[in-house]
């Protein structure tokens, strides 16, 4: 039997790289199909075997046994892991256990692998990329092949019958790594295999050995591709050259980036901000872009109707975006729009609350144009004194003091510094002369300035540096939202708006919002309207977006908090002395003053009164310092307090949601056991498509219980931290209350009869003011009757006037109406 022949050869091998990770990951073996025993028949691995075992790659013969491969223990032996990755052959089955339909595919792509790493055969590189291409669409249909084509191509590899081949292999093998990675079950498998034959390899595989250690790397760390590469990005990648792909701003420019068809969002970012000076770019990210251009007036022929945008994320492959904007391309547009734009674009995925203290220029430019774009698309709905002064700013920042003079002249570019929708809502001289209005008062400013103050205007607005995602009303409760509509978050929660035109409706603050998730086309959130809570559902793509960008704004939120508090402590622990309470110094500076003010007086015999008002006032003033530092150290206990109820009502919400999903998993058990006991008569089949469905319910279950356990846990934790502060606070609190009401006590006492002396002065003084309030008071109601008087005589002067008008006029109709008697005799 030639095939039991084979497989005795091989067991008895020279080393060869890769074996040792071979044999290191025997445990794999389960999964292979090494069941199908070495027979020569049908049901065996291969069709037909060479009549020798080939050399793998780099090896060399050292005269030992293989590591990969025990010897043979008669001829009964069956074939093992070793055995599969090393015997040459066509194949008629999977190497792994595959669904029929799986292995049917494996089979033809070994068919179409075994002619691209031909050594007899030149494949045309448009051939080359076509089979590339036909492996990525399989494998990106059914991701179960990928760990398959991996086996394959490590076959390939250690089969090849010659040196020429063997590059081939290796060449596909770095190509295949650049398409995609290995499931978590293989790719150590699979790195430790590449990895020692980059180390032990021959001289002319090792570096493509590498390349393809390194490039695995990093497709591992990204999502399986939506889209084959096109036969360009293949053809350039084996030949190790870059493509340029065009990047676009918000402001119409646009950077020309190297790529391969490895290249991933996240590094293209870096590189992009890299080639402007973009230092702080971890809020920035790639959009595909799609703009529906259209008629928009009668007198302007074409004009922006819409765009959409939508992020790539960091893990998305570049090539990915380039094929979903070819598709974009092929699919349907609105029914006003003549024609459409797509492209890439660079810009913010958020704004988030340490934007405010990034002074980078490029950063505060790229900002600047942003909320520019926001404002340009109408998505913040503002009065006309807002949009004007806005508009002042940016015609301030880009064009300076001179076009804002030249009113004429503004007019004509009015469309450039205004929204479609607000330029139609009034006459195009009455914005101009608004807009130069408001730009008188900023003249002053220079470009920066007024780009800053346009994103401080931008930020102090409810909804202002919202990200923005379409979204349609699936299940609205109460009845307060529309069935299309806009959804804004930012850092003070989430916002809904009228999607057309662009009308603000509803804000719920990051506290009300008590729970919230997301699905692959939908978004529900659990929040408290009117004091009641509502569970609100939407249908949108961005689920994901809306979702990280809110639980982003609450982490911040909660940073934030828990920063100051931190900071106010320690201000309280270092302004205070271990042993004395907060106000010992300023009180122990009272005393000295005090002392002082009783020795001078004892030398003089008497205290000038001006003086001993100065002194009166310092202590009041010392007094006033004191309570301002025990309202602080209030306040502060306040903040703890809230913050602690806040924590509180989470800690309470996250304990019913673990709570539900205990009932659900139990109910799901008490299901499977009464359909395993139902389903002990009937089919099995039917049993064991209800256990897997059931399985995988408590599996995705049980994953959540656990997410929402640990939530639970760190809300507990902060609870608990909140509630240590709260103890700490308030025993400060205590210890400063004692020690002020002391220390009062004992200025009193010191200073009881020099205080009570200015006191019965400060009454005098008081009964003396008092007396002249008295006085003007009476003045001013002399005043008010004198007035009231002049205005009544002229009221009755006017009255009078009036009925003298009456009585003219009337005196002047009759007067005319005899005259036209006369005329008519």
């Amino acid at each position: 039997d030639r095939e039991q022949t084979l497989v005795m050869d091989a067991s008895t091998r020279a080393y060869s790289p890769g074996d040792d990770a071979i044999a290191a990951a025997s445990a794999l073996s389960e999964r292979f199909q090494l069941d199908s025993r070495t027979s020569g028949g049908r049901g065996g691995f291969f069709s037909r075997v060479a009549s020798s075992v080939k050399r793998s790659p780099g090896g060399t013969s050292s005269g030992a046994s293989s590591p990969a491969s025990p010897p043979a223990g008669g001829s009964g032996r069956g074939m093992t892991m070793a055995d599969a990755l090393s015997v040459d052959g066509a194949l008629t089955t999977s190497l792994l256990r595959l669904t029929s339909d799986q292995t049917n595919k494996s089979v033809k792509l070994h068919a179409l692998l075994v002619v691209l790493v031909s050594d007899t055969d030149d494949v045309t590189g448009e051939t080359f990329a076509a089979g590339v291409q036909k492996i990525a669409k399989e494998v990106i249909k059914r991701e179960e092949l990928a760990d398959e084509m991996y086996l394959q191509i490590i076959r390939a590899t250690r089969s090849a019958a010659s040196d020429r081949g063997r590059r081939k292999a290796w060449e596909l093998v770095r190509v295949i790594a650049a398409l995609f990675a290995p499931s978590r079950d293989f790719i150590g498998f699979v790195s430790e295999y590449i990895n020692e034959v980059a180390a032990r390899g021959s001289s002319d595989i090792q570096p493509l050995a590498r390349s393809a250690l390194q490039t695995m790397k990093r497709t591992s760390k990204s999502a399986m591709r939506r889209h084959e590469p096109t036969a360009e990005e293949i053809i350039a990648f084996a030949r190790g050259e870059k493509l340029r792909v065009v990047i676009t701003f918000l402001d119409g420019t646009f950077e020309d980036l190297p790529y391969d068809m490895s290249t991933t969002a996240k590094e293209a970012v870096v590189a992009l901000a890299t080639s402007i000076n973009l230092q702080n770019y971890s809020t920035f990210s790639l959009f595909t872009v799609r703009k529906f251009f259209g008629k928009v007036a009668p007198l302007i022929k074409e004009g922006l109707l819409s765009e959409e945008h939508h992020e790539l994320g960091d893990v998305s492959f570049l090539s990915d975006a380039l094929g979903d904007i070819r598709a974009m391309k092929t699919e349907s547009t609105p029914s006003k729009a003549t024609s459409m734009q797509t492209g890439l674009l660079f810009k913010k995925r958020m704004f988030r609350d340490a934007d405010e203290t990034i002074d980078e220029t490029t950063f505060v430019l790229l900002s600047y144009v942003q909320a520019k774009h926001d404002f340009m698309m109408g998505n913040y709905p503002i009065s006309r004194d807002d949009a004007a002064l806005l508009a002042a700013l940016q015609v301030q920042a880009e064009e300076g003091p001179r076009l804002g003079e030249d009113q004429a002249a503004l007019g004509l570019v009015l469309a450039k510094y205004l929204p479609r929708t607000m330029c139609n809502t009034r006459p195009t001289k009455e914005w101009t002369e608004h807009i130069a209005g408001q730009h008188a008062s900023i003249r002053g400013l220079s470009g920066d300035e007024a780009r800053q103050a346009l994103l401080r205007m931008i930020r102090s607005l409810p909804y202002g540096n919202s990200a923005f995602f379409r979204a349609k009303r699936v299940d609205d409760p109460i009845g307060l939202l529309p069935g299309k509509l806009m959804i804004g978050v930012n850092k003070r929660g989430v916002h809904f708006f009228r999607e057309t035109p662009m009308e603000y409706l509803y804000t719920a603050d990051l506290r009300d919002i008590m729970q919230f998730g997301s699905a692959p086309h939908a978004i529900f959130f659990k929040m408290r309207v009117s004091g009641a809570l509502h569970v609100f559902q939407f249908e949108t793509s961005d689920g994901e977006n809306i979702c990280m960008a809110l639980q982003t704004h609450i982490n911040d939120v909660m940073m934030k908090k828990m920063a100051d508090k931190k900071a106010a402590m320690m201000a309280v622990e270092a302004v205070t002395p271990s042993k004395k309470p907060v106000s010992s110094s300023s009180d122990a500076e009272l005393a000295n003053a005090s002392n002082k003010a009783f020795a001078n007086q004892t030398k003089r015999g008497d205290i000038d009164a001006s003086d001993a008002q100065k002194e009166i006032k310092t202590l009041n003033e010392k007094l006033a310092n004191m309570r301002n530092e025990r309202a602080e150290l209030r306040a502060q206990l306040d903040q703890a307090n809230e913050a602690f109820h806040e924590a509180n009502d989470r800690l309470e919400s996250e304990r019913a949601s673990k709570a539900d999903i205990v009932d659900t998993i139990q109910m799901l058990e008490r299901q499977l056991k009464e359909s395993k006991e139902a389903a002990i008569a009937s089919d099995n089949a039917t049993t064991d498509k209800l256990d897997d469905l059931t399985a995988i319910q408590l599996k995705e279950l049980r994953d959540e219980l656990a997410i929402e356990t640990e939530r639970a846990r760190s809300t507990e934790a902060q609870t608990h931290e909140l509630q240590q502060q709260v103890v700490v606070l308030e025993q400060k609190l205590k210890r400063a209350e004692a020690a002020h009401a002391e220390e009062l006590k004992e200025t009193a006492e010191q200073n009881g009869a020099d205080i009570s002396e200015w006191q019965n002065k400060l009454h005098e003084a008081d009964s003396r003011a008092g007396e002249l309030e008295a006085e003007i008071r009476a003045l001013r109601l002399e005043y008010e009757e004198q007035k009231a008087m002049v205005t009544k005589e002229m009221l009755d002067e006017l009255e009078q006037l009036r009925e003298m008008k009456n009585t003219f006029e009337g005196q002047q109709a009759t007067a005319r109406e005899l005259m036209a008697g006369q005329t008519q005799k």
